[in-house]
Formats: C-alpha cells, sequence, structure tokens
C-alpha cells in the first residue's frame, strides 16, 4: 500500500503531486475530514505520519547514493553527500 500527498494532511495545505498507474490498481479518496477523525482516535497520527516520511527520505537517499556509488564520476559520493 502506497499513500500519497500525506504531507498536505500534516501540514494543512495544498497536495504536492499526481499520481500515475501503469497497471490495475485501486484507489481511495482521503480527505481532510478523514484524517481528522482518525486524528481524534489516534491523537499521536501527525508524528507518526511525520517519522514515516523521514524514513522514506532517508531509504530514497540511500537508494540514490548507492547508484552514484556505482558510476566512476561518482564513486567516492557518500550519503551524507546526498541527505
Amino acid at each position: 500500500m502506497t499513500i500519497n500527498s500525506q504531507i498536505a494532511l500534516i501540514s494543512n495545505s495544498r497536495r504536492t503531486s499526481d499520481v500515475n498507474c501503469i497497471d490495475f490498481c485501486v484507489l481511495e479518496k482521503f480527505s481532510k475530514q478523514d484524517y481528522l477523525k482518525l486524528q481524534e482516535e489516534f491523537p499521536d497520527i501527525k508524528i507518526r505520519l511525520r517519522k514515516g516520511l523521514k524514513l522514506f527520505k532517508q531509504d530514497e537517499s540511500n537508494k540514490i547514493a548507492n547508484v552514484l556509488k556505482k558510476s566512476v564520476v561518482f564513486s567516492k559520493f557518500s550519503i551524507e553527500m546526498v541527505s
């Protein structure tokens, strides 16, 4: 499962991305009202989403660094350089 536009939910801003599917998928709309209801039941949801986003960013940074390390030009790159 992938959740898109979490940033908009936790920062009270407009959604920042679009979704394009290359295969069959099931989409569900999760509105701001749905998020607020969820926040009543799970008051720490904002913190949990932020932690999840941080882990996602770290994972993506690691993937980029690993690709760069395989290149002769960027072989001396470290993860700190792309974080």
